[in-house]
């Protein structure tokens, strides 16, 4: 990716695969277990790339980062369903791991202790379950 204003380029690696698999087993007519996996891609906004300041007010301003990331998860889920003649009760567990987070972060500028700046980077791993 080239940033024209300041003729300056930021590689991007593009070609990346994201595979996604689901399975079902029926038990019985009114059972079945799911079980599923995809690999998921976040992409950094536009804004969030920005590499030019905006400011908020006088004490805090925001700057994208071109050097971001984007953020790729993989996401496991498991879900047990079961079908009654009124109802169908499902219940499912989860499980998600992200690489390289966009995370906002937050400096006191070193010059001005009263100035707050913002941008994103690409902190670490993330999990939820």
């Amino acid at each position: 990716m080239r940033q024209m204003e300041i003729n300056q380029d930021y590689p991007v690696d593009l070609l990346k695969l994201y595979p996604s698999i689901h399975i079902s087993k029926s038990i019985n007519p009114k059972q079945q277990f799911q079980l599923s996996y995809s690999r998921r891609i976040n992409r950094p906004r536009p804004w969030q790339l920005n590499p030019y300041p905006g400011y908020t007010d006088s004490y805090n301003y925001f700057q994208g980062n071109p050097l971001l990331e984007p953020e790729d998860t993989d996401a496991f889920e498991l879900n047990y369903i079961h079908r009654l003649p009124e109802m169908t009760f499902s219940t499912g567990l989860y499980y998600r791991q992200s690489f390289n987070s966009m995370e906002m972060v937050q400096e006191i500028n070193e010059e001005n202790s009263n100035i707050m700046y913002l941008t994103f980077g690409n902190i670490d791993k993330t999990q939820s379950m």
